[in-house]
């Protein structure tokens, strides 16, 4: 089947409606596979890859940060990969572009506090708080792969759209969009989100992670919160925000400290406005 033909995605609209922003790009569509980045970077790794989106019906082996397995299922989740060359040399803080783009595709509305109903979890997670809870919806995995004298930059998507059987030790812990808008489809999604992940990640490119800290500091789950993490220097501390880099920042009996990779740890309180 035709990557741009395939049923219900209207994916040769969204590839006429990016082609002024990624001149080029590619549009596929493929039923299953095991993991659209892992396509990818294998093209890549083959020299036959050009600017592609990559959408999934079905991954069978989802991959998160530091290899951990991303769980979906068809009909009911979005998975795809974005492939492009960025000339940026260094891509810290990409993720949380990506985040912010998807968040306000997704939600650009804030709930009557003001404050946003999806939040995002340093450096890679979507969240959705609703009351006291906060659970993830989605999540955003960047990879690299060099050839010669290019680099290409892989970024990965997945988005809980509807409830699904989860397995179990997930399904307490699972939002969707269709708590956001009940209409929500994986094709319907898509369409949403591509264009300003696109436009977030060429403005990247040129800008870095300046233009996007106001609307990640809005987001920001961790900000405020009781945090423990895997960096011995800074094992636990209070959130902070983040710096110009996209370095997390903690405040600890020490000092303030910079995290800039491993697993954050939080058991969410909702701010005292969201409760008034």
């Amino acid at each position: 089947m035709s990557a741009l033909t395939a049923p219900n995605w209207q994916l040769d609209a969204l590839a006429a409606s990016v082609a002024a922003q990624l001149p080029g790009l590619q549009v596929e569509w493929i039923e299953q596979i095991g993991s659209t980045n892992s396509m990818l970077l294998e093209r890549a790794r083959s020299n036959a890859l050009h600017a592609t989106l990559l959408v999934a019906q079905s991954q069978t082996a989802g991959r998160g940060r530091q290899g951990k397995v991303w769980a979906s299922a068809a009909n009911a989740s979005l998975t795809f990969s974005l492939a492009v060359q960025l000339q940026r040399d260094d891509l810290s803080g990409l993720s949380l572009a990506v985040g912010v783009a998807l968040a306000q595709a997704l939600d650009p509305r804030n709930d009557r506090s003001g404050r946003a109903r999806l939040v995002l979890k340093w450096p890679n997670d979507l969240w959705l708080t609703v009351g006291q809870a906060a659970h993830k919806l989605g999540g955003v995995l960047i990879e690299t792969q060099g050839v010669e004298a290019q680099r290409w930059v892989v970024i990965g998507v997945g988005l809980n759209v509807c409830d699904w059987d989860a397995p179990a030790d997930l399904k307490q812990g699972l939002a969707s969009v269709a708590t956001l808008d009940p209409q929500a489809t994986p094709e319907r999604v898509l369409a949403q989100v591509a264009p300003g992940l696109i436009a977030a990640t060429l403005r990247f490119d040129a800008d870095g992670l300046t233009p996007f800290a106001a609307a990640f500091a809005a987001r920001d789950l961790l900000y405020g919160q009781d945090l423990q993490t895997s960096d011995a220097d800074a094992a636990a501390g209070v959130g902070d925000g983040v710096d110009s880099d996209g370095a997390l920042r903690l405040r600890t009996p020490r000092g303030l400290k910079r995290v800039r990779s491993g697993e954050v740890s939080v058991r969410w309180a909702a701010p005292a406005d969201r409760l008034a």
